[in-house]
């Protein structure tokens, strides 16, 4: 019988990637890997160790016709998603960065805007921040306005992760709207002062 040692002895692994972070506003557990071949590495000290092991199929969702294809669509989306949502989170923090190096309100006498006001107003449109550019807000925009984007991402990467099959065609049409959307709106934070 092999000797047991304090520590790590049992290692289980529940199929998934490193989850989904979406701040304040949650997260999600990664997306499952798909059916094939797979190398695992333990490393203890200056000792490592290689293991060659098989994910299969699962066959219930073989005997409803989902194949190794699909999941391969719903891992790419979801991996695209989690992208996104790591996109939009650098972006929040470049716009606290610059509100943050603003040494006064510019607001003028001329009419033109104030730069903090204009930071927090796309902050919000990101990550619902809270007023006074304070991290994330809860999830919904808040006062029946729109939901941030952070939130709509974080919520079409749980509806295609919670099936077991490939993305549906509404999933991918709102995916496509979503991604316009962030692509606008990086674009707005990229040409910060």
């Amino acid at each position: 019988m092999p000797r047991i040692v304090a520590g790590l002895n049992r290692v289980n692994w529940d199929l998934r990637t490193d989850p989904l972070s979406a701040g304040r506003g949650g997260g999600a557990p990664g997306p499952k890997v798909i059916p094939g071949a797979y190398q695992v590495r333990l490393t203890v000290g200056t000792k490592s160790q290689t293991a060659a092991l098989r994910v299969l199929m699962n066959p219930r969702l073989a005997r409803a016709h989902v194949t190794t294809q699909d999941l391969q669509k719903q891992y790419d989306m979801l991996a695209q998603i989690k992208e996104a949502v790591a996109g939009i989170q650098r972006a929040a923090a470049t716009i606290r960065e610059r509100r943050a190096r603003l040494t006064q309100p510019a607001a003028s006498a001329a009419g033109s805007a104030d730069p903090a006001a204009a930071l927090s107003a796309l902050e919000r449109e990101l990550v619902a921040a809270a007023e006074g550019g304070r991290g994330g807000g809860r999830g919904g925009g808040g006062r029946g306005g729109a939901q941030p984007l952070l939130a709509e991402l974080t919520s079409l990467y749980n509806f295609v992760a919670d099936s077991e099959d490939k993305p549906t065609a509404g999933a991918i049409a709102r995916w496509t709207e979503l991604k316009k959307s962030l692509g606008e709106k990086l674009a707005r934070v990229n040409a910060l002062p």
